[in-house]
């Protein structure tokens, strides 16, 4: 069985996910990623893991 999930669903999960991305960002520091790299690789864990 397949599921579809919208784009607005889907932002809003990563809404509710965001916080953990932000904690984990400040404990597992890369020097050549901005904020940006930490929450697109967040997105990307978090569309794997759906």
């Amino acid at each position: 069985m397949t599921y579809y999930l919208e784009e607005e669903d889907f932002e809003n999960l990563f809404s509710e996910m965001k916080p953990i991305v932000m904690k984990l960002m400040k404990q597992i520091r890369i020097r050549t990623w901005k904020i940006e790299d930490y929450l697109q690789e967040g997105m990307i864990i978090l569309h794997l893991l759906l």
